[in-house]
C-alpha cells in the first residue's frame, strides 16, 4: 500500500481517537460539573446547624424555667414557712412570686414555641437527609449512563491505538513528519481524497498531472490549491 493511501488510513484513525477524547473530556466536565449533589449536601448541613440552633435555644430556655420555678418554690416556702412575720416582707414576698410566676408563664409560651421550632427543624433536617439520598442515587443513574459510554470510548480507543501503531509501522519517518506538520496545519486534515477529479477539502480541480502523482504509489502527491496530500482512493 503507497503512502498516501496509510497516511489516510492513519487520518481516519487519528480523527476518531480525538473524537472520542473529545467526548470522555465532555463526560468527566459534565460529572464534575453536577451540582445537584452538592446543593443537596449544602441543605443537609444548613439544616444541621438550624437543628443544632434550635436545641440550644430550648435548652436555654429550658434552664430558665427551671431557674424561675426554684426562685418561686424558694420564695413560697419562705412566705408559707412561718419564719417571715413582717407584713411588709410578706407582702413584698407575694409580689415577688407573683412578678415570677408571670414571668414564668411567658417565658413557657416561649418554651412552646422553642419545641415547636426545634420539632420544625428536626423534620427539615429529615427532609433534606432524604433528598441528599435521593439526589445521590438520581446522579449515580445519571453518571452511570454517561461512565458507561466513557468506558465504551475508553475502550475502542485502545482498539485504534493498536491500529495506529501497525499503520505507523509502516510509514517512513519523514513521511510521518509531514503528516504530523499538515494536520497541525490544517486543523486535523492532512490527507485529501482526489475524488471527482477535485479536492475533497477545497474544492479545487485537480490537473491530470495531480491526479496521475496521487494515483502513483510512488510518492506523496499535493493539492496545488490548499498544500494538502492527495490520496486518489
Amino acid at each position: 500500500m503507497n503512502q498516501a493511501a496509510l497516511l489516510f488510513q492513519l487520518q481516519v484513525v487519528d480523527s476518531e481517537i480525538e473524537r472520542l477524547q473529545a467526548r470522555i473530556a465532555e463526560i468527566d466536565a459534565a460529572i464534575a460539573a453536577d451540582q445537584q449533589i452538592a446543593q443537596a449536601e449544602q441543605a443537609l448541613a444548613d439544616s444541621r446547624k438550624a437543628n443544632q440552633q434550635a436545641a440550644h435555644a430550648l435548652r436555654a430556655v429550658e434552664e430558665n424555667v427551671k431557674s424561675l420555678q426554684i426562685k418561686i418554690s424558694t420564695s413560697e416556702a419562705n412566705l408559707y414557712g412561718g419564719r417571715i412575720k413582717n407584713p411588709k416582707e410578706l407582702q413584698d414576698l407575694q409580689s415577688e412570686i407573683s412578678s415570677l410566676k408571670k414571668r414564668l408563664a411567658a417565658i413557657e409560651d416561649e418554651q412552646l414555641t422553642a419545641m415547636v421550632s426545634l420539632e420544625d427543624s428536626e423534620a427539615g433536617e429529615k427532609k433534606a437527609s432524604e433528598n441528599l439520598t435521593l439526589a445521590r442515587g438520581q446522579a449515580a443513574s445519571r453518571h452511570a449512563e454517561m461512565l458507561g459510554e466513557k468506558d465504551q470510548a475508553e475502550q475502542k480507543i485502545s482498539r485504534l491505538n493498536t491500529e495506529r501503531n501497525a499503520h505507523l509501522s509502516s510509514l517512513d519517518p519523514s513521511t510521518l513528519e509531514i503528516y504530523r506538520t499538515l494536520r497541525k496545519q490544517k486543523r486535523g486534515v492532512a490527507v485529501v481524497s482526489a475524488a471527482d477529479g477535485a479536492c475533497s477539502a477545497c474544492g479545487a480541480e485537480l490537473r491530470p498531472a495531480e491526479l496521475q502523482a496521487a494515483r502513483s504509489p510512488q510518492g506523496l502527491a499535493y493539492c496545488s490549491t490548499c498544500g494538502r496530500i492527495l490520496y486518489a482512493g
